[in-house]
């Protein structure tokens, strides 16, 4: 079968590496896979190309519209000759109903176009426009999902899509990309100077905006240094807002015990050196790195936003409230008074729920079935 995965970027969020990751998969499946990015590639293009993965860009600015992207779009699917198109943000799902639009009003004939599925990554949109679009591009629409149950119902209460064609399908993660290593445990700690009676927080997200509310973080982690001066945090990500949360940990006291590692490619090996995972989010879908931190055999403390209590459950970690760093603490304190047994049992059991729930695997055969049913429809034409 001949697919395209059509997506905003190819950066290193988690709607991206999931794409990555599905795409490789598919291409084992022995598929032709094409990736097509809106906006020049900034990570993953080698690795695709080198799973057997085509990539191509339509090389837009970010935040402007262009017709001339539309139309070579329009030139490249005509190009594949795709079977299904599964384009994954808002953006691209847009962009592809307008070029299947396109497609279908094609003369002197109208063209076969390609089944397509968007997949929103996001619980809810930006602005009341956006709904406006899905609403109006809607019938050159298959199917539309989304990671979370929370982000379909909030779409289809605002009637910007329909509930018969709507569908949650969740993030995958391939664990077997996650297997302990004792000696890059050891490796890493010794690289951030972290002794063995160091407990070692990690937290991965952007600071592109207040999703993650590392303010909240920050704040809970000053209410655990209180109790514990063995207290380490290590924060990935990049954004608009990292050096002003430098600047919080810093007015909180607690810049000696935080480390804020800017963009990092090694989370794996993060995830490794750590003792716990903590996420902090004022929002979320479906967190990749919260379902990477299982497959890491990480226990976690999470709030309760999105699907993540579907990730942790009271057998992996511990939920509480969002924007209560009170709770918060709390939660971080009880998890690192346990034992090493009882933090390694909550781990393991971790690792073997999403290994069962959310392989990618599993999820990559959701997807083949719904391409499957979908180009078997045999000749779409839209008009």
């Amino acid at each position: 079968m001949k697919i395209v995965l059509l997506i905003n970027t190819m950066g290193r969020g988690g709607a991206e590496m999931q794409v990555r990751d599905v795409a490789l998969r598919l291409a084992r499946r022995q598929h032709e896979v094409s990736v097509i990015s809106l906006l020049p590639f900034e990570e993953f293009e080698e690795e695709l190309r080198a799973g057997g993965v085509r990539t191509a860009t339509l090389g837009m600015s970010k935040g402007k519209a262009s017709g001339r992207a539309l139309y070579g779009l329009v030139r490249l699917l005509r190009r594949i000759r795709a079977d299904v198109v599964h384009a994954h943000m808002y953006s691209a799902i847009i962009a592809a109903r307008l070029a299947r639009m396109v497609m279908g009003m094609t003369r002197p004939f109208r063209m076969a176009v390609p089944a397509l599925i968007g997949t929103s990554h996001a619980t809810f949109e930006v602005s009341s426009l956006r709904y406006a679009a899905y609403r109006a591009t809607d019938r050159f629409g298959d199917l539309w999902t989304c990671v979370s149950r929370e982000g379909l119902e909030h779409h289809v209460e605002k009637g910007a899509v329909s509930r018969d064609r709507a569908l949650v399908v969740p993030n995958g993660i391939d664990i077997e990309a996650f297997e302990a290593d004792d000696a890059l445990r050891h490796r890493v700690r010794a690289q951030f100077r972290l002794d063995d009676a160091s407990f070692v927080w990690l937290s991965v997200g952007s600071f592109r905006d207040e999703a993650k509310d590392y303010g909240n973080l920050l704040r809970a982690f000053q209410r655990v240094c209180r109790t514990s001066s063995k207290a380490r945090l290590l924060i990935a990500g990049e954004g608009i807002l990292l050096d002003d949360k430098k600047l919080l940990a810093r007015e909180l006291g607690v810049a000696e015990n935080v480390d804020f590692l800017g963009l990092r490619r090694d989370v794996d090996a993060l995830m490794h050196a750590a003792d716990a995972f903590v996420l902090a989010s004022a929002w979320e879908a479906m967190p990749v790195v919260l379902l990477e931190a299982a497959a890491s055999g990480l226990p976690a403390v999470t709030t309760d936003v999105g699907q993540t209590r579907d990730i942790v459950n009271d057998d992996t970690g511990i939920v509480v409230p969002p924007r209560d760093d009170a709770a918060l603490a709390e939660a971080m304190s009880r998890l690192m008074g346990l034992d090493a047994r009882c933090r390694r049992e909550l781990g393991n059991a971790a690792r073997n729920h999403v290994g069962r729930d959310f392989s990618l695997d599993r999820i990559v055969d959701v997807w083949e079935q719904q391409y499957e049913r979908l180009a078997g429809r045999g000749t779409r034409q839209v008009a």
